[in-house]
């Protein structure tokens, strides 16, 4: 769940400030859908919040990821 946060909100904030599509993949450019999709779905209520309003939520997004308890593996019970 962390690495997803992370991923769709670092992908979130490059999309949101201008990262062009198409370009290779070395390039660092997002090549999944679904930070995309997310961006279009956030995009909806930019009017709303403004044209800062992906970033934020991107950025919160990552520090979310931050925040959240990793979980223990769980142990291995002796017999």
């Amino acid at each position: 769940m962390r690495g997803i946060l992370f991923f769709i909100g670092a992908t979130l904030v490059a999309i949101a400030l201008g990262v062009p599509e198409g370009l290779p993949t070395h390039s660092g450019s997002a090549k999944s859908a679904l930070p995309y999709m997310a961006y279009w779905l956030i995009s909806q209520f930019q009017e709303w919040g403004g044209k800062y309003l992906v970033v934020a939520i991107g950025a919160g997004m990552v520090v979310l990821s931050f925040v959240l308890p990793k979980k223990k593996p769980p142990a291995s019970r002796q017999r």
